[in-house]
């Protein structure tokens, strides 16, 4: 209770997005995860924040990034579930459909067609179309069973395929060949998919190269030459002010501070990569909400690169300058 009560504190359209995520992704306890995964990810944050000796500007990065960490990772957990549950159900919804219109053939009633159906091997699909079953065998109409699978999953396929249903039922029409030149569609529309994939595939390709190599290798370069220049000029004992050239301008060192520059390199490399994943996944699936999954990798691998190359770069040419 007192963790509900927590919950609703969170703003509305933020707690409603984490419902809507976590009923496709059938998570239940999703209050006690959300506020776990809030409180620990903020808290290590903090700590960090806190302890770690950096300059002030890099304690509020990490403290501000830290906490809208927090608020995003339930959503990312949530949402990535989801998607796992919408690939499994759309991956078998053909076979479903199929063995659903062979029952119908056989002679068997829509209910018991669609209880015969809901084998294990089908995973989530199966054990929805088995809940829909026993609430038409209960005495629901069927058409407002049929919702609940369009209700369970955010699979765009599934729901249409419930409105064709729904329609084919109400019209008195074949169900059975109507099943089977949905299996049809579905199966053409998933090999589309793959073709679009492998099509752009050098796009992808370019832009993970492009953002996993490319942003690290430059900004470590840049931040070494930042450095190493402020080194040289701090070590100057040059007088600036005496001299000039001609009296038309005059010498001065340059101000730059080399830590802002290392922070804002490391910003835009996370921010690159970000994008990137975001990117490469509306561009494959169709949707941004898988790039969830690649970009914590995409981030640390890009930071790990990025401070090798500079601690190559350091020792190599140190003994130069």
């Amino acid at each position: 209770m007192q963790k509900e009560t927590l919950f609703n504190l969170l703003p509305k359209k933020y707690r409603t997005l984490l419902e809507s995520e976590a009923q496709f992704a059938h998570i239940r306890n999703y209050i006690p995860i959300s506020l776990n995964v809030i409180t620990i990810i903020s808290a290590i944050s903090s700590l960090l924040a806190l302890f770690l000796h950096v300059s002030l500007i890099l304690k509020l990065v990490i403290l501000l990034g830290g906490i809208s960490l927090a608020f995003i990772m339930p959503y990312m957990i949530f949402t990535l579930t989801a998607e796992k549950r919408k690939t499994e159900t759309e991956q078998v919804l053909p076979d479903a459909l199929l063995l659903m219109s062979a029952n119908i053939k056989s002679g068997l009633t829509v209910d018991k067609a669609f209880l015969l159906s809901a084998r294990d091997e089908f995973g989530p699909l199966g054990l929805e179309i088995k809940a829909v079953a026993m609430e038409i065998f209960g005495g629901k109409p069927i058409s407002e069973a049929l919702l609940r699978l369009k209700k369970k999953t955010n699979s765009k396929i599934l729901g249409e395929i419930v409105a064709l249903i729904a329609d084919g039922i109400k019209s008195g029409g074949e169900l059975s060949k109507l099943l089977e030149s949905a299996a049809r569609d579905i199966r053409k529309t998933m090999l589309l998919k793959k073709e679009i994939a492998a099509n752009v595939r050098t796009y992808i390709i370019f832009i993970t190269m492009a953002a996993l190599v490319g942003s690290p290798l430059l900004f470590a370069i840049s931040t070494y030459l930042t450095s190493t220049t402020a080194q040289i000029w701090g070590s100057t004992a040059i007088d600036f002010s005496t001299v000039s050239a001609g009296g038309f301008f005059s010498f001065q060192k340059p101000h730059f501070n080399p830590e802002f520059f290392r922070i804002f390199s490391i910003l835009a490399i996370i921010i690159t990569n970000l994008s990137a994943s975001f990117i490469i996944s509306e561009i494959k699936y169709g949707t941004i909400k898988k790039g969830f999954k690649n970009a914590p990798i995409y981030v640390l691998l890009s930071l790990a690169i990025f401070f090798i190359v500079r601690f190559i770069i350091s020792r190599a040419l140190s003994t130069l300058i």
